[in-house]
């Protein structure tokens, strides 16, 4: 017999575990909640969030609360034997999660405790973090604070960006709810679930417009990191200085370089070396005593495409980074 579910999600990483679930043999999913449609784009009309686009094209029974206590009672009438909330973007209440005891679980894209909160994967590739992945955890009202019923590891190699490991993760996480939500869910015996370490706690804050400058003062690697983690928030932000004007770019493509040749021993942080047909470096702040440098690959000009650095180089020939 299949369980009957509710799902509770809104983006398209929440999207895909909904399709996982829905086509499974081992659930029903009985209702889909999902944010209201909000204004997006430049034009600024109403936009279905992901959740809703798959629940309206498959048929599913969805409802869009403002506030999801208006719809605890429509909730409860349901039977429904658990909930499942991936990327919801809502505070549940206690009375959520009464309604099914032990039963209300939530995908997290971090290996929990590390990485509680709105931009885990930005957080853990702008901290260096080698390894990430996906936890499952009992909710409680504390944020990412539950019981973790599985995790899947994956690695974070060196280059990939933070939209990168999104779809990594999006592909790697149904395997919990596939196999882990399953055994916990059916199993009569009682499941050893892992307690979280609260030495080990840190938090991944959402990213504010405020932080996304770039500091060339720090090493090529943390710099690296910076970028390659706010790819998924449109890019790193940085000023050039262009001849006597200041403008503004964004950064979205970068690679560690050794020192260039020939480099003077009297660059500063931010200045332009080593341009050749396809990039140009950096300096940046130093590891240990040395200034370390940062290959530049792909940039952006406001209201622009993304262009190579070889095109961007051409039509800035005398710059240097703020």
């Amino acid at each position: 017999m299949k369980t009957k579910i509710i799902f509770l999600g809104t983006t398209d990483f929440a999207a895909h575990q909904l399709q996982a679930m829905h086509q499974s043999k081992d659930y029903e999913v009985v209702m889909v909640v999902s944010q209201p449609d909000r204004k997006a784009g430049r034009d600024m009309k109403l936009k279905q969030s992901s959740v809703k686009q798959y629940a309206i094209k498959n048929n599913l029974h969805i409802i869009t609360p403002e506030k999801m206590n208006l719809a605890l009672n429509e909730i409860k009438n349901l039977n429904a034997q658990a909930a499942v909330v991936v990327a919801y973007g809502q505070i549940l209440s206690q009375d959520f999660l009464d309604l099914y005891p032990k039963k209300v679980v939530n995908l997290h894209a971090s290996l929990l405790p590390r990485w509680r909160g709105a931009a885990p994967i930005q957080r853990a590739i702008m901290a260096g973090d080698k390894i990430t992945g996906v936890s499952l955890q009992v909710m409680v009202k504390q944020l990412d604070a539950g019981d973790i019923i599985g995790e899947k590891k994956i690695e974070i190699e060196n280059n990939l960006n933070s939209i990168e490991l999104h779809e990594k993760l999006k592909y790697l996480a149904p395997k919990l709810l596939l196999e882990d939500l399953k055994n916990y869910l059916n199993s009569t015996e009682t499941i050893n679930l892992i307690k979280q370490n609260q030495k080990l706690v840190t938090y991944a804050n959402k990213i504010e417009k405020s932080e996304q400058k770039i500091n060339w003062n720090l090493s090529a690697q943390d710099i690296h990191n910076f970028i390659r983690g706010l790819a998924l928030n449109k890019g790193s932000s940085c000023d050039f200085k262009n001849n006597k004007e200041v403008l503004v770019c964004k950064i979205h493509k970068t690679e560690i370089c050794s020192m260039p040749t020939n480099v003077d021993k009297n660059i500063l942080q931010g200045c332009v070396t080593n341009i050749d047909k396809e990039s140009f470096s950096v300096a940046c702040g130093p590891d240990k005593n040395n200034l370390t440098y940062l290959k530049i690959l792909e940039l952006q000009l406001p209201s622009r495409p993304k262009i190579k650095a070889k095109e961007f180089i051409r039509q800035n020939p005398e710059i240097k980074f703020l």
